[in-house]
């Protein structure tokens, strides 16, 4: 998971939206703030899968303190700046690990009755233990 800044703000009667200056034309919306970040996260993984599956470069974070200089009033005025975290595919890498042999023969056992090579199995659950 890759943690990008966004910005919420609140224009008038409207409900709350959320802007990222990584990826403009990327934006969310909620009745809450709480409604607004969690429709954040949701948007900003789509707006990146659409990038990865048109090979599109995705961007390096940029420090808040960074958009915070750069941003020139182009959302207005905001209530927060907070963190949203997506899901960014990088290249697969060989790794060796060392595991005790009858806890891999049990990942090899779980992998292969729900259709995941051991990789894919592992990469899963690490990204289940760290959301």
């Amino acid at each position: 998971m890759t943690a990008y800044t966004a910005f919420v703000r609140k224009d008038g009667d409207s409900c709350y939206g959320v802007d990222f200056p990584d990826f403009p034309g990327c934006v969310s919306a909620g009745d809450t703030i709480e409604e607004a970040i969690t429709n954040a996260h949701e948007a900003l993984s789509a707006h990146i899968a659409f990038m990865q599956s048109d090979n599109d470069l995705i961007p390096a974070p940029t420090s808040t303190e960074d958009a915070l200089a750069a941003m020139d009033n182009e959302f207005g005025d905001f209530l927060l700046a907070t963190m949203v975290r997506a899901p960014v595919k990088g290249k697969a890498v060989r790794i060796t690990m060392t595991m005790d042999n009858n806890l891999l023969r049990e990942v090899d056992t779980h992998a292969k009755a729900q259709g995941y090579s051991r990789s894919a199995f592992m990469a899963e659950a690490c990204r289940r233990l760290m959301s």
